[in-house]
């Protein structure tokens, strides 16, 4: 079990108040905030010069917080339980989501990216504060930041929080399709 720190406490505040944090995660350093706070998810397409048409993934706690949102079958859940247990790579599931009604124009897609980040600060904030928007933190196009000191200093001045930890395996997560069980991004 983690302990509720204060800093885990300020993301948790500024997510659920629609503020956008930078945080680590189990591959590379993120910037997210609420999967429901289209001024937020506007900032940080604006933050990173990305379409706000570009589909973004979210971070859930674990796989029955992203059954919600996603339709998931039992064989996809197996195969996603199998994923997580490899501790050497990070993972983003494409499903597809549920009839739910998703505001934000990154969700004008038939499917959604599934993260369940092996990362303790990572779930806390998910799991107090609901799924989140998760993308690297750095400019599109550029190279994603593995270390904090790697972040640019512009991003960090233009969010509400920063979250420093250590990302374990330093490199993106691998994408797959489930519909295909296909590798998008290795």
């Amino acid at each position: 079990m983690t302990i509720i720190t204060q800093e885990i406490k300020e993301a948790i505040r500024a997510v659920k108040t629609g503020g956008v944090i930078i945080y680590p995660t189990d591959t590379i350093y993120g910037i997210g905030c609420s999967m429901f706070a289209n001024s937020a998810i506007d900032k940080i397409c604006e933050i990173k010069n990305r379409e706000k048409t570009k589909p973004l993934s979210i971070a859930f706690t674990n796989l029955e917080q992203a059954s919600k949102y996603s339709s998931l079958s039992e064989e996809d859940k197996e195969f996603i339980k199998k994923k997580l247990l490899d501790k050497e790579n990070g993972y983003t599931f494409i499903a597809k989501k549920k009839n739910i009604m998703f505001l934000h124009e990154c969700f004008d897609v038939p499917t959604i990216g599934i993260r369940i980040p092996d990362n303790e600060i990572v779930r806390e904030i998910t799991k107090i504060a609901g799924p989140i928007i998760t993308t690297s933190v750095n400019l599109s196009g550029e190279n994603p930041p593995i270390e904090f000191r790697d972040i640019s200093k512009d991003i960090i001045d233009a969010v509400d929080v920063v979250f420093e930890g250590k990302c374990s395996i330093k490199r993106p997560s691998i994408i797959i399709d489930l519909a295909t069980k296909q590798m998008l991004r290795s």
